[in-house]
């Protein structure tokens, strides 16, 4: 599982140059049942800290897999920084 779990851990590092843009909604669905989820700088470094976390276990011995974290020093928080380096 991890040498499949890698690519996708990958995939999720914060990146520097990284964006997002809302989708327009589909015009035929179901209707809403519950209220959207409001997105918040603290939920995406707390997700962004718990993938680093994940990318840390997986990463074990592997300088390939740490090179990948460390290409990603510059687009974290400061705790996640300090996770990565310590």
């Amino acid at each position: 599982v991890p040498f499949i779990a890698w690519p996708l851990l990958e995939q999720l590092l914060p990146r520097f140059s990284d964006t997002s843009t809302p989708t327009t909604k589909p015009r035929f669905r179901e209707p809403e049942q519950r209220e959207n989820e409001n997105l918040t700088y603290g939920l995406v470094w707390k997700s962004e800290e718990r993938i680093v976390e994940l990318a840390i276990t997986r990463a074990e011995y592997d300088p390939a897999r740490w090179g990948s974290l460390i290409d990603s020093l510059g687009s974290v928080q400061e705790p996640t920084f300090e996770l990565i380096v310590n």
